[in-house]
């Protein structure tokens, strides 16, 4: 993922606070804080739109954690189980924030409380990968891209659609995911 939940797309690690070397761009990228990168391994990056199910996996324990006190090994097992499965699609692709929201909907209906997990994901626009803006429509708060990349068009059926395929093809369920305001 990027922004406040960047990690490593390996290994899912936390990302340094500190930057280091520029980029081609000229953006400071930032280091995983994993053992295995402290010795050598690893990459910089600022987080990335598509991460390993190592990776996935790693977060979700972490993440969990973080909102119990308590571990949940069984909830764990299951998360990565499905993360397995999502990942193993053949297109492989998918961008983090359609893989996150599928796991939440797969391990909601099996009556596991992750409703923590949105904290952990930010919506962003399914074209430009852009910040989205809410704003009031006949349909209620909907999202639009901030950079205007559609036009005007909001997104959020987009971003439902992709969700449900994803959902649809890890688990051969059909599944109606509505992208709510976090207002």
């Amino acid at each position: 993922m990027t922004g406040l939940e960047a990690h490593c797309p390996s290994s899912g690690a936390p990302l340094s606070d500190e930057s280091v070397f520029p980029d081609q761009d000229g953006r400071s990228l930032r280091f995983s804080t994993s053992a295995w990168a402290s010795r050598g391994g690893g990459r910089l990056t600022n987080g990335e739109r598509v991460s390993s199910q190592q990776a996935l996996t790693g977060c979700f324990t972490r993440w969990h954690q973080t909102h119990h006190d308590d571990p949940d090994p069984g909830l764990y097992r299951t998360a990565a189980t499905a993360l397995r499965k999502l990942k193993s699609r053949p297109e492989g692709k998918t961008w983090n924030i359609y893989v996150w929201r599928a796991l939440h909907t797969h391990l909601s209906r099996r009556g596991h409380s992750v409703d923590w997990m949105h904290a952990h994901s930010e919506l962003v626009c399914p074209n430009c990968h852009g910040q989205l803006v809410w704003r009031p429509t006949p349909r209620g708060r909907r999202p639009f891209c901030g950079q205007d990349c559609q036009n005007g068009d909001p997104v959020d059926d987009t971003i439902e659609a992709r969700v449900e395929t994803v959902c649809h093809q890890a688990f051969e369920e059909h599944v109606d995911i509505e992208v709510a305001s976090s207002d």
